[in-house]
């Protein structure tokens, strides 16, 4: 007789192994009944061990068929922002970097952020944020290497 979810208990057993194990041995999965793999997270590794060129290939599958899919993910989960709130400062500046005032959708684009608040200031290129970082977001340093500019070279 097959043995299914014990309630008291909270185990299952898993359908590659056939171990009874608890629920915590098994990945989340949504659409299953239990809301876990059918597969405990052990047999669930050794699935992927075996098949590393599968994998590679559903990799590969996964970032053509989404390529932005990792940076609107970190936009989303270090800043809060949608790909929509993105383009809504990109709107908002004119789709232009406020520093150099290249093109955003020519150069690298970077969301430009308050390190004190990490509140987003809005869209820089990556030099721009790479010399705003470089300078530890200080604006007297930034206009005193100006001044200099402009007395020396300009």
């Amino acid at each position: 007789m097959r043995t299914i979810f014990n309630m008291e208990t909270k185990t299952k057993p898993c359908s590659t192994c056939k171990d009874i194990l608890p629920l915590e041995d098994f990945y989340p999965h949504k659409r299953m009944r239990l809301g876990r793999q059918p597969n405990c997270k052990n047999c669930s590794r050794q699935w992927h061990r075996d098949r590393p060129d599968y994998i590679r290939l559903k990799n590969a599958q996964f970032k053509e068929k989404y390529p932005k899919y990792h940076l609107n993910w970190q936009r989303k989960s270090k800043y809060g922002l949608s790909p929509d709130d993105i383009e809504e400062i990109r709107v908002k500046q004119d789709r232009k970097c406020p520093g150099c005032k290249q093109d955003l959708l020519i150069v690298k684009e970077c969301v430009d952020h308050d390190h004190s608040t990490g509140l987003v200031r809005g869209l820089l290129c990556d030099d721009c944020n790479v010399a705003l970082g470089r300078l530890k977001d200080n604006s007297a340093t930034l206009l005193n290497l100006a001044a200099y500019l402009k007395e020396n070279y300009l």
